[in-house]
């Protein structure tokens, strides 16, 4: 049976809509998640504060790198 070129379209078309929508989901599942390390932030401030560490990663060249020790927040 042959496939009509009609139907591959229709099938593509389908799958774009799909595709979009995923990308939606994904951007909202993004988003919460960056609401979550705010609020993680927040909590860890106001529970004694953050506990910075400053640390510098091996080699010659090793970069510097700050973070609090309890909830990772990137100083």
């Amino acid at each position: 049976m042959k496939q009509d070129i009609g139907d591959i379209d229709i099938e593509i078309q389908n799958l774009n809509e799909i595709k979009e929508q995923k990308l939606k989901e994904l951007k909202y599942i993004e988003y919460e998640i960056k609401k979550c390390k705010i609020k993680k932030f927040k909590v860890c401030k106001e529970n004694g504060g953050h506990d910075f560490i400053t640390e510098r990663e091996d080699g010659i060249y090793g970069e510097i790198f700050t973070y609090c020790k309890n909830c990772n927040y990137n100083g």
